[in-house]
């Protein structure tokens, strides 16, 4: 901003950021003077310098761009919720609310410094991603992931399917107990939904699951006699409480807060 893009309107000096801003000005003072107030609190933009003498355990959100985190596509796929996690850089820094925040680049720089509150009131998801080796290296693999990681990351979503479709069915064989008849049910679904396994491995599972829940509704549709008939009732509304409590569990995941 510099004089020569300056207006005098009742008694006081505006300075526009350049030449359109200036004849819009013009053209209708009082309507912007009218609607247009400075915030309680101003971003400001740091030097390079200053910006990488900031250590990171200093910096909010621990030094992650507050911007991609905020304009990321959302999505539950691996690669999609790493790619929301990018480290800032000091050279791109910027200071509201008595934090310093490290952008990207200087495009998203200019985006925090325009509206800092939109950006700055976001928190970390509660598990943050395995840390690259360096600026720029690719996402990790899912097959290099740690056990734990490689289960929440791929294993999760088929849980989460599979429970769904368990919820639905309410499946039990009489020779099995209510949680038996879960655990297999599942099982089965795991085997025939593995994306790693051949495709003839598959189809083997999966006939095995439409055996499996083809036989448990013969079982609850044949009760021989209503003293059974009540122990299917019985253990199917057991089942349902189990099946429910499951349900409700959060499926852990480090991309949501």
């Amino acid at each position: 901003h510099t004089d020569r893009f300056a207006a005098e309107f009742n008694g006081k000096l505006f300075v526009c950021a350049g030449e359109a801003e200036l004849c819009a000005f013009l053209a209708r003072p009082v309507a912007f003077v009218r609607r247009h107030a400075l915030p309680a609190e101003l971003p400001v933009a740091l030097p390079a310098e200053a910006g990488m003498a900031v250590a990171r355990e200093q910096l909010a959100l621990m030094g992650f761009c507050p911007v991609t985190l905020l304009l990321a596509a959302p999505g539950l796929a691996f690669e999609r919720r790493i790619n929301r996690m990018v480290l800032g850089s000091g050279a791109h820094a910027a200071t509201y609310g008595g934090q310093t925040f490290t952008m990207r680049g200087p495009a998203e720089q200019a985006l925090f410094v325009e509206e800092p509150w939109r950006f700055a009131a976001q928190a970390l998801p509660a598990k943050l991603p395995p840390a690259l080796r360096a600026e720029g290296a690719s996402v990790p693999e899912l097959a290099q992931l740690p056990h734990i990681g490689y289960c929440e990351v791929h294993l999760g979503q088929l849980l989460v399917a599979a429970l769904a479709e368990v919820s639905e069915l309410r499946p039990w064989l009489p020779s099995l107990s209510p949680r038996d008849t879960a655990l297999k049910y599942v099982g089965l679904y795991l085997k025939a939904h593995n994306a790693r396994s051949p495709a003839h491995v598959r189809d083997k599972y999966t006939q095995r699951l439409q055996l499996f829940t083809q036989g448990c509704a013969a079982a609850a549709a044949t009760a021989p006699d209503a003293a059974v008939q009540g122990d299917v009732l019985i253990k199917t509304a057991l089942l349902s409480k189990v099946y429910d409590e499951a349900k409700a569990k959060p499926v852990l995941s480090w991309i949501e807060p």
